[in-house]
């Protein structure tokens, strides 16, 4: 608003107050209180003080120029620094009313690092100032700051600084989708079903074998001269440890075999399904916002059902070496996704992750997790819908985002 408006048709209030003279060294004391308390006021935007102006309650004035030399805006600025913390900025500068009655106009920009308070002892007496001591515009008046009056300033600086802008949540490596179709991905058999399948072909044709060696020595016996047939199976292992193939196993050990041979093949099974052929997914996070999420954990829930399964590590593809190559080649270490897979709980029938993310930037599309999950989805599934139920949670947001996401199980993916 236009200065001689202000000054016309303007009452002193909250954010704007009238002085008849201009402020000098003997009251810069009052100058501290009154640009403290200003600063301090419960509202936002820009405070003034007409220097120069004496207000009546009923709104009439009288204009009492500035005759005296005009104090710079630089000398308050520095009395305003050495004194008031936080640092404050202050703009002093001429006006002419009706344009030739000089007046000061001080203005107090919008400021939001409040409570602001003098930082060292100024003046003497009744015109000191002591560190610590603090005040509050409100109405016409100033008021000492209370403990209250700095609850409201912390309480109000909180919900300025919320996070209230959007988060979307989608599938990684998908146009921002919520849905994601998935096939069964379960193998018709596993590396234990096909070597349960060799050892029972091969005690199948044993048994046949001892079949007709019953029957050569009937012969013999009924026709000497002719020899019988002697199993030619025994069980070998090279002495370094090498298994020796099944077709060099006794048939009791290949019935030993075929009783262990899901807790033989577990490693093996567990690659199968939850490396080689499993869906590797993610979900990303993209701030639309302005700022940054702070200090962001999103926790994941998902049911935990029959025919749909999560890995709970990354499970590397097994190598069967004998003790000298072992010792030969050494013991790998542990792959960056092998370190950094996602760990989850069991709670009420549910997978639960909880991952940390950190400052979420604006625009900037980030993984929730370092490392894809791996899902593998069985067959019986077809046509079902899971959820995947997401929940952000940041230092400046008020309340948690919430979102879910669907995985469709269908015969072709999509």
């Amino acid at each position: 608003m236009d200065i001689d408006d202000l000054i016309e048709f303007e009452n002193e209030s909250t954010r704007l107050d009238f002085k008849a003279i201009q402020y000098r060294k003997e009251n810069f004391y009052e100058l501290l209180k009154d640009v403290i308390g200003m600063a301090n006021a419960p509202i936002d935007g820009d405070k003034l003080i007409i220097v120069g102006v004496k207000k009546s309650s009923d709104g009439s004035f009288a204009i009492h120029p500035i005759e005296e030399q005009f104090f710079d805006s630089a000398i308050y600025q520095k009395l305003i620094l050495d004194n008031i913390e936080p640092d404050l900025r202050i703009d002093y500068y001429a006006h002419k009313y009706k344009g030739n009655q000089l007046v000061g106009v001080l203005k107090i920009p919008a400021s939001p690092d409040k409570p602001y308070m003098m930082k060292k002892q100024f003046g003497t007496d009744k015109q000191l100032r002591r560190p610590g001591e603090s005040f509050i515009r409100k109405g016409t008046a100033t008021f000492p700051l209370m403990r209250k009056d700095i609850d409201k300033m912390f309480e109000q600086r909180k919900q300025q600084d919320a996070f209230n802008h959007t988060i979307t949540c989608y599938f990684s490596g998908t146009d921002l989708n919520k849905e994601l179709c998935l096939k069964p991905n379960v193998p018709q058999k596993l590396t234990s079903q096909r070597k349960a399948d060799e050892i029972q072909a091969i005690l199948a044709r044993r048994e046949k074998e001892e079949k007709e060696r019953t029957d050569r020595a009937i012969q013999k016996m009924l026709f000497p001269g002719i020899e019988a047939l002697r199993e030619p199976y025994l069980d070998f292992a090279d002495p370094f440890g090498q298994p020796s193939p099944y077709e060099k196993r006794s048939t009791q050990t290949l019935l030993e075999n075929l009783k262990n041979i899901n807790k033989t093949y577990k490693d093996d099974d567990c690659y199968e399904l939850f490396e080689k052929h499993s869906a590797k997914i993610n979900i990303t996070l993209l701030n639309e916002g302005t700022v940054y999420l702070e200090d962001a954990t999103v926790e994941i829930r998902t049911p935990k059902k029959e025919g749909f399964y999560i890995a709970d590590k990354i499970y590397r593809k097994p190598v069967y070496r004998s003790i000298a190559e072992t010792l030969s080649h050494g013991i790998r270490p542990a792959s960056h996704d092998e370190l950094n897979y996602p760990k989850y709980e069991e709670q009420n029938g549910d997978y639960v992750f909880r991952q940390h993310i950190g400052d979420l930037r604006h625009l900037q599309p980030t993984d929730i997790f370092d490392v894809p999950l791996r899902l593998v989805i069985g067959p019986k599934l077809i046509g079902a819908e899971i959820e995947v139920r997401v929940i952000i949670f940041g230092r400046n947001l008020p309340i948690p985002i919430k979102d879910t996401l669907v995985i469709k199980v269908t015969e072709k993916s999509e």
